[in-house]
């Protein structure tokens, strides 16, 4: 769902920034993402109730927030339609509401040391 706009802006606008830098480093920011998500966290971490503390999580409690935003202002970047902003903008700040939730109420439930965790590393950045 909150990749869909990524789908659907290049459908229903022209860019109007055209320079592929931005495409590939949207691409860059989504490995990243899927990185960070995924794949560090069903390699590394660990399985005993503790919460993951290394790589791309020892810069932010939420490093998947960050490449998610930066994937979407370089989108809002490269159309610059107002809808498209407006939408972007929305993206970003539900998806900071989700873990503003997660990052209060159910990660220091789900993690014995997420407490001591949360005063070592940095919300966001």
């Amino acid at each position: 769902m909150t990749l869909l706009p990524f789908v659907a802006v290049p459908l229903t606008y022209n860019p109007v920034i055209t320079t592929p830098v931005i495409p590939i480093a949207i691409t860059i920011l989504f490995l990243l993402l899927i990185y960070s998500v995924w794949i560090e966290l069903m390699l590394f971490a660990p399985k005993d109730g503790r919460s993951y503390q290394r790589g791309t999580y020892s810069l932010s409690r939420h490093p998947g927030w960050l490449w998610f935003s930066a994937m979407h202002i370089l989108l809002g970047i490269r159309y610059l339609h107002g809808e498209v902003i407006l939408l972007m903008v929305m993206c970003i700040l539900w998806n900071l509401v989700v873990i503003s939730i997660e990052d209060r109420w159910i990660f220091p439930r789900l993690f014995s040391d997420y407490g001591e965790y949360a005063q070592r590393v940095r919300f966001l950045l």
